[in-house]
């Protein structure tokens, strides 16, 4: 028997932040201080006396000098584990220097030092020079009515308890990351939660991206490793306390000490796992709408593409390509798109790679659903029936049980056979609405997997199209968890086409990189609501062009040569720039893959020291070359910050110098993009699709005063190292596949330019440069120098004197 189908909204969940401290519904229980204690390799063990005279148990395990684990029970070995979240981490053998004395114990690991106070529990991380970075608040249970609880349990009634945590927060602290967050960059003051949402917009609070960890400008991360629901109040309630709320009766969250963001990113995606690199061609753009109907709609818009020489790469179909009614049995609607093999060879043939929508429910009179529940591969209600809850149609669906592993491996068989059709790759839709009544075969309730869901979801189809491939998985997914980063990419939902949800898309971006994720992406030009202007569409895929992954998209046609001549024109400017960025769009996501730095990154990522940097959040750095600041107004009027160093203008070539803010008015046809100094930036040829000719030649823009280092990702990483001394400047390079024209920035002109020990010609005009197999040019009114370079396949080196 099939149960009675909620019909619960999406809207209609529990998704505001909940009152930690509410003194008027629940008891407090915090750790009073510790009883006995002992010491196992790496690892200390506390049995602590709580507020009511229970019994906890505390552990801290110290991974590595910089990172340790704090695990809280009442039983004295840790109950549940998140293997799906974690993966197979190293630990580090070195050894821990404790102290007793007292009052408390000093736990020194070479690169900080932990005290733990036993009279009265209070954890305390110092640096080794003395300074806190990171104290438990002990102080805010003396604030009578509006009191802040250091670690211990939250209890109302025979509800099962929750654990809370709570440490200072200083007044010059800044807080970044917990996931995909639409509002500003610096989450102090922020009252949130962690539960993913279908959200229907990118304004508010709600999010379908909740990643459990964060950073502070105090030097130190925190990584909670649960898929629970979690309060946050940062801030927010108290002003001078950060605090956490895991809806758990256990609590297992990690320390990591940078100081450096980039250290701590690195060490939280050692943890959770790091991205492997998208396909190549993912790179490209994606063209989208909702929704192509049908073949010969599809044809004629790929047709389009081809003849307005708009590059493109992914052609995506939303739900039309499957049987109205059926969302989402995964079977063609063969009326609407027949002979569909040969539609699928012809626009390969093109340079186009197909994506499909789906989402994870299945409908009742489907035959998929008749198949499902007969195996068992849905979830279920109480009473063991399947579980039945409404989808974005409002019609009653059940949900596939992707922790029962003959029910991933049914899922993963049915898209082998799409892909093995000609399909490439699958937008991985919704996830995000797991009811907290619901049961798993592996045991879990709703309350358990509703925040997990996503992530083995977007595993499932991910190891499909990675199975198929051969090693290049990739899905185009809406929800996230910790660990998601490992099953790429996601796009940022479903924006309204407004300059404001804009500026929330680059926000929830750049903090969603802060999480530990590289690679992302959102709808050029808005979802939805009222179309865009072409001038909203134009800055939108500006913006959207310069990310790590661009896609066209929205509720009617989002095609440029839909919003007039003009607006084609700037879309193939900024669509072709990113066709040429693509060798450095690809050096920068194999470093992503590397240390876990997102290819979009907050100014705060380069720039950690700058104070002025700590706060902006609508201007960006497209790896660590480019400064990109795009305009969300009509008006073309926008405020740059440039750090301290020198800075080239993209376009005009012409040197500025940092720190300082610049107040730009810019035309429709532009945004101010910045070269930063002891950088490489890689250009490719212009080109339709990727890979439709050789990435040859090459151009190689050098701007550096010291040295720099760039690694090129093609068929074989190529290292570009660039060093100037007082003798001039040293260019060496890899064995390259490519004739490569570098044009080196603010160099005086040379007296000599040698090239493998040999000489080579002035040519006196740039265009007699340009017939040439090999030779340099100067241009004295921007101080560029053009060195080209014969096309053949070896190594380089390069002196200017």
């Amino acid at each position: 028997m099939v149960s009675t189908p909620t019909h619960r909204k999406y809207l209609q969940y529990d998704t505001q932040p909940q009152k930690i401290y509410d003194l008027h519904q629940f008891e407090f229980d915090s750790l009073k201080r510790v009883v006995k204690w002992h010491k196992i390799d790496n690892s200390l063990k506390f049995e602590c006396e709580t507020d009511s005279g229970r019994t906890a148990h505390v552990q801290l395990d110290f991974i590595n000098p910089r990172l340790f684990r704090i695990w809280l029970t009442v039983e004295k070995t840790k109950q549940k584990t998140h293997s799906e979240i974690t993966v197979d981490f190293p630990t580090e053998a070195f050894a821990l220097k404790v102290e007793e004395s007292k009052d408390s114990i000093r736990i020194h690991t070479g690169q900080m030092i932990v005290t733990i106070r036993t009279d009265s529990w209070q954890v305390i991380v110092n640096d080794l020079n003395g300074k806190c970075i990171f104290s438990e608040n002990a102080y805010g249970g003396n604030r009578s009515w509006f009191p802040v609880y250091r670690l211990g349990f939250r209890k109302s009634g025979d509800a099962p308890a929750t654990c809370y945590e709570s440490f200072y927060l200083r007044a010059d602290e800044h807080i970044y990351g917990l996931g995909e967050k639409f509002g500003r960059m610096d989450k102090v003051g922020l009252h949130s939660v962690a539960w993913q949402s279908d959200t229907t917009n990118t304004v508010s609070e709600r999010a379908y991206k909740n990643i459990p960890f964060f950073m502070s400008s105090y030097g130190y991360g925190i990584f909670i490793n649960t898929s629970n629901r979690i309060d946050y109040e940062i801030g927010s309630e108290s002003y001078v306390a950060t605090s956490f709320l895991v809806h758990s009766p256990e609590l297992e969250y990690f320390f990591i000490y940078g100081p450096d963001f980039r250290r701590i990113l690195s060490q939280y995606t050692e943890l959770t796992g790091r991205a492997p690199m998208p396909p190549r061609w993912s790179f490209g753009l994606w063209m989208s709408r909702f929704s192509y109907k049908n073949r010969d709609e599809l044809e004629i818009i790929c047709r389009e593409l081809r003849e307005y020489e708009v590059p493109c790469d992914v052609v995506h179909i939303d739900p039309d390509w499957m049987r109205p009614g059926h969302y989402c049995d995964l079977e063609w609607n063969e009326k609407s798109w027949h002979n569909r093999r040969e539609m699928l060879d012809n626009l390969h043939k093109q340079g186009f790679h197909i994506s499909l929508w789906e989402q994870p429910y299945v409908r009742p009179h489907t035959d998929m659903f008749k198949e499902g529940k007969e195996k068992g591969y849905f979830a279920k209600d109480t009473n063991g029936s399947v579980y039945l809850q409404s989808d974005f149609e409002d019609h009653p669906t059940a949900f596939i049980d992707f922790s029962h592993p003959e029910a991933a491996e049914w899922i993963r068989q049915k898209h082998l056979r799409l892909l093995e059709e000609g399909a490439d790759v699958f937008k991985t839709d919704m996830g995000e609405s797991v009811p907290e009544d619901a049961i798993f075969h592996n045991g879990m309730t709703g309350a358990e997997m509703h925040n997990l869901y996503p992530l083995l979801y977007n595993k499932t189809v991910f190891e499909a199209v990675d199975r198929h491939t051969g090693g290049k998985g990739i899905v185009w997914g809406r929800s996230a968890w910790a660990g998601s980063q490992r099953y790429p990419l996601n796009w940022a939902g479903d924006c309204h086409s407004t300059y404001e949800d804009m500026a929330c898309t680059l926000r929830s971006g750049l903090s969603y990189g802060l999480s530990g994720v590289p690679f992302w992406s959102h709808d050029i030009g808005g979802f939805q609501g009222p179309p865009p202007s072409p001038e909203l569409y134009i800055r939108w895929a500006q913006f959207g062009l310069l990310c790590s992954h661009s896609r066209c998209h929205g509720v009617g046609p989002h095609e440029p040569w839909h919003f007039g001549e003009e607006a084609l024109r700037i879309f193939k400017k900024f669509a072709k720039l990113r066709y040429r960025l693509l060798p450095y769009l690809w050096a920068t996501a194999f470093e992503a893959t590397q240390n876990g730095l997102p290819v979009i990154r907050p100014m705060l990522l380069e720039f950690q020291n700058d104070p002025a940097v700590w706060h902006l959040d609508l201007q960006y750095m497209l790896g660590n070359a480019l400064l990109v600041a795009p305009v969300f107004n009509p008006d073309g009027k926008v405020t740059v910050y440039l750090p301290a160093g020198n800075w080239l203008d993209y376009w005009q070539k012409e040197l500025v110098s940092g720190p300082r803010y610049l107040e730009l008015k810019v035309g429709l046809d532009t945004i101010p993009i910045y070269m930063r100094e002891n950088t490489i930036l890689p250009h490719g040829p212009a080109m339709n699709y990727v890979d439709e000719k050789p990435f040859n030649p090459l151009t190689v823009d050098i701007f550096v005063n010291q040295q720099a280092e760039l690694t090129l990702w093609h068929e074989q990483p190529t290292t570009i190292r660039v060093q100037r001394d007082q003798s001039g400047v040293q260019i060496r390079t890899d064995e390259i596949e490519a004739g490569v024209t570098f044009n080196i920035y603010d160099q005086d002109k040379p007296r000599n330019v040698i090239i493998a020990g040999e000489v080579i010609e002035e040519a006196t005009a740039i265009e007699i440069l340009e017939t040439r197999d090999c030779g340099w040019h100067y241009r004295s009114e921007k101080r560029i120098l053009a060195i080209k370079t014969e096309s053949e396949s070896k190594s380089l080196l390069i002196e200017i004197k």
